[in-house]
């Protein structure tokens, strides 16, 4: 599902709960959801977060989320 989530390129962005400081591009974006283990059917998650969607083609993805907890 990230590569139809996220934008690819050099514009995407994203800050972890899981870890400190921020992670750019598609291809650290994608290691680093697989370090979550994702099973199907999912957990919810809590926290505050934030996502910026930009155009592209004529889809809307992600350009830069932000993930937070408390």
């Amino acid at each position: 599902m990230v590569d139809k989530l996220f934008l690819k390129d050099s514009r995407l962005t994203y800050f972890s709960s899981a870890k400190q400081g921020i992670i750019k591009g598609i291809e650290a974006i994608r290691r680093h959801h697989e370090e979550f283990g994702f099973v199907e059917g999912g957990k919810v998650q809590r926290g505050p977060v934030t996502l910026v969607y930009v155009q592209s083609g004529d889809e809307r993805r992600i350009a830069h989320a932000h993930f937070s907890n408390y």
